[in-house]
């Protein structure tokens, strides 16, 4: 049943009419998008999120006409990774609720 339940899940996820048939690749599918959600809650309440900003220049003038600020990661080793994004993705939709932009705080 398990098995029939993933397939189930991933013809919805794929449009209206729609069929899948169950593969092995679909329970592991599961599994990473289940530890990577595990991980960006853990990240986010260790604090190892940081908000880097980037410039936007404007190519004409040379003058700066904005400025993007980008959520990074940081690994235990200092590595600067970018979380995964929020298009819907399972990991992100499955990410708690502070996952925003506006609940970031100053360390």
């Amino acid at each position: 049943m398990r098995n029939a339940d993933l397939a189930m899940y991933r013809a919805k996820a794929g449009g209206k009419d729609r069929v899948e048939l169950y593969a092995p690749q679909m329970q592991a599918d599961v599994v990473r998008r289940s530890e990577l959600a595990t991980r960006l809650r853990t990240a986010l309440r260790e604090g190892e999120f940081a908000l880097l900003h980037q410039p936007v220049v404007h190519l004409a003038s040379g003058s700066v006409a904005a400025v993007a600020a980008q959520a990074r990661w940081r690994s235990a080793q200092g590595i600067l990774f970018t979380p995964p994004s929020s298009s819907g993705s399972p990991a992100t939709t499955t990410a708690p609720p502070s996952w925003a932009a506006g609940s970031w705080r100053r360390p």
